[in-house]
């Protein structure tokens, strides 16, 4: 997605990264500064965009508490199984848009 400008949006290209590792590993891992709040943010709103995606609801789990000591943490973040309404939504979506590059083309 591009910003009117014609500028990437960093946060949500990292999102598109997530999903990916989600649908073809099922888990993305990545080393964050646990003193670095905005990295903190970023991961955790990429993670739930990613999810949402997908349809599925996404669990983030680190190594150790922000803020630590140590300042390095993995934060991973797996599905949780989810067949609700919110995967089928998400698949209508997709083949929505799917439908609409087709006809474009």
């Amino acid at each position: 997605m591009k910003t009117h400008l014609g500028t990437p949006d960093p946060q949500w290209e990292y999102a598109l990264v997530i999903r990916s590792a989600l649908e073809l590993h099922g888990r993305y891992a990545v080393d964050v500064d646990t003193r670095d709040a905005q990295a903190r943010v970023d991961i955790i709103w990429a993670a739930r965009q990613a999810g949402r995606l997908l349809g599925v609801k996404v669990k983030i789990e680190r190594s150790a508490p922000f803020g630590h000591a140590d300042s390095t943490a993995t934060v991973t973040v797996r599905c949780v199984a989810s067949d609700g309404p919110e995967r089928a939504l998400a698949q209508a979506g997709l083949e929505r848009l799917r439908q609409s590059v087709r006809e474009a083309l």
